[in-house]
């Protein structure tokens, strides 16, 4: 997923749980509970429907309706309306709504163990900084040399030098060189398990080599790794937030006071009974 598009998930996250926390104050407790189903119901449309979305879009559901009872209780037991207490009371357990949706998406996410692949930009600045090094103990390496070039240019350097200068001008020892090329190219790829064509350089080798691996690490794990997505992008949309939600809030004061000065909310004092006990 690129950058962009977590961006445009938060901002539509932060729009929705911002017109929540304001439903909360200004509509009825049903207006309020069917924003929170539009808004399932979306992710629902989404997600092209299943079980198991239904099931977590309930679960947000509910965990949206006991944010805004949280919210609603703060905002009557109070004299004058504050928004501060939401961002202990009611805020975050609509962030753990958002945070059980995305764990329901990470845990049935179908992922393809087989084919995965790390970005080749990653082993681009790797290969950079170890190339020099490489080049500078290994005998016969050059920077940016293919896998065939590296393997011949080693053959030839362990050669005398009578018998490497004959190499150059004599066919036959030629296809002799490159036929040990392949077959020293072989072994090498048998060795892991990766599948070379000769034209590889030192970062192609070292993707090839990690996404091998990687992918036969994740195989064999493949019944955890779901859990462990689901569990990691629990915490991680808890522990942002912690941050997410007192934006929200803030953004939520800033939309109401907007709201009062162009005139479209207003704000009113109205007088309350109440019953207590007292001794005659």
């Amino acid at each position: 997923m690129s950058v962009a598009s977590v961006a445009w998930i938060a901002g539509a996250m932060l729009i929705f749980l911002v017109l929540y926390i304001l439903s909360v104050f200004l509509l009825a407790p049903r207006e309020t509970s069917a924003i929170a189903g539009a808004y399932c119901a979306g992710f629902l449309l989404m997600m092209g429907g299943g079980y198991h979305y239904a099931l977590a879009a309930a679960l947000s559901f509910l965990l949206f309706f006991y944010a805004a009872s949280l919210m609603r209780g703060q905002i009557t037991n109070r004299l004058k309306p504050s928004f501060y207490p939401l961002i202990f009371y009611g805020t975050p357990a609509a962030v753990t709504s958002f945070a059980v949706l995305f764990a329901f998406v990470g845990y049935f996410y179908p992922f393809h163990f087989d084919s995965f692949t790390l970005p080749p930009a990653l082993f681009r600045y790797t290969a950079s900084a170890v190339e020099p090094l490489i080049a500078s103990q290994v005998p016969g390496y050059k920077t940016g040399m293919t896998m065939d070039e590296f393997l011949s240019a080693s053959m030839v350097n362990s050669l005398p030098a009578e018998q490497a200068g004959a190499v150059a001008t004599n066919k036959k020892l030629q296809a002799a060189l490159a036929e040990e090329v392949e077959k020293q190219r072989d072994a090498f790829g048998e060795q892991f398990s990766v599948v070379l064509q000769g034209n590889e350089r030192f970062q192609d080798f070292l993707a090839l080599v990690a996404d091998s691996y990687i992918s036969r690490y994740l195989t064999s794990y493949q019944a955890f790794i779901p859990i462990i997505v689901a569990l990691s992008v629990f915490l991680a949309v808890k522990s942002i937030g912690f941050v997410f939600s007192r934006v929200a809030v803030l953004c939520a004061w800033i939309c109401m006071r907007i709201l009062l000065a162009i005139g479209v909310v207003e704000r009113k004092k109205e007088e309350t009974e109440k019953e207590i006990f007292s001794v005659k």
